[in-house]
């Protein structure tokens, strides 16, 4: 299990890497395509992918598996009304931003929903770690 962890980590940091370096680019040299803000989303996509990743390898560990996919049921749910919550407020509060934010959002949604899946669906083929 400490190999898939690290595994994990590694990914995740290197995810986080790719796109932080992609974002600083576009806010240097193509400011328009990007919110001012895309260093905290990008934070907020890492802490919430770390954190979800964790409870569910403890999870896991019980070998319980109706209880792992609540808990991905519900985190999924949980995320979408959070993430949901954040672009309304931060759309009403600074609308001049809105295009920006939104696009940067939902590319970051994207990216991390799409290296959740590929790790976990990882995890479940790879058992033996």
């Amino acid at each position: 299990m400490k190999s898939a962890r690290r595994i994990f980590l590694i990914s995740l940091l290197s995810l986080f890497g790719i796109l932080w370096g992609i974002s600083m680019i576009l806010s240097v040299y193509a400011p328009q395509y990007i919110t001012p803000h895309w260093h905290y989303l990008l934070l907020l996509f890492v802490t919430v992918s770390a954190v979800i990743y964790r409870k569910a390898t403890e999870i896991r560990k019980k070998n319980d598996a109706h209880k792992l996919i609540n808990f991905n049921m519900i985190a999924t749910i949980l995320k979408l009304i959070v993430y949901l919550t954040i672009i309304v407020v931060y759309v009403v509060n600074n609308p001049e931003d809105k295009i920006t934010f939104i696009i940067t959002f939902l590319t970051y949604y994207l990216c991390f929903s799409f290296f959740e899946t590929f790790m976990l669906v990882r995890n479940n083929n790879n058992k033996d770690e």
